[in-house]
């Protein structure tokens, strides 16, 4: 099976969802893809605080991710697509493609507000951890779900 994780920029949540699905599940495999990358943000590593954060619980390959802008193409190959958008973020960021397709389904784990944006770390890790968390139980759910 596969499964696509989406979230704004492909920087973050469905960089965190990726990795841990893919090592918790071994014979299905997960990508992701953010919805509104800028150009200059296409190809660059996960953001500096998720790489330390998946660095220190041993995820040793987060740098070799690039941030990827979701495709149609992307969705159609998905056997499920799951959206990381919190729900003000879903009408303006969601393509009609994927609000459209029968297997999609949504995780709301929040969101850093904009005034934290200005502020990375220290205020922003206790919303990656947050995110950590939460990401970690819905893949877990799901590992176990699918097989």
């Amino acid at each position: 099976m596969k499964i696509l994780f989406i979230c704004r920029a492909n920087a973050e949540r469905s960089q965190m969802a990726e990795l841990m699905f893919n090592r918790l599940s071994r014979k299905n495999k997960a990508y992701s893809a953010g919805t509104s990358p800028s150009d200059d943000e296409i190809g660059l590593p996960p953001g500096r605080t998720v790489s330390e954060l998946m660095l220190d619980l041993g995820y040793d390959n987060t740098l070799s991710h690039k941030r990827k802008r979701l495709t149609k193409a992307m969705a159609d190959k998905a056997d499920r697509v799951i959206v990381m958008l919190s729900k003000d973020e879903i009408p303006k960021e969601l393509p009609s493609y994927v609000k459209k397709r029968p297997n999609v389904e949504y995780w709301d784990v929040g969101r850093i507000p904009k005034a934290n944006c200005l502020t990375f770390p220290p205020d922003t890790y206790y919303y990656h951890i947050r995110w950590i968390a939460r990401i970690g139980k819905h893949i877990r759910t799901l590992v176990r779900e699918i097989g």
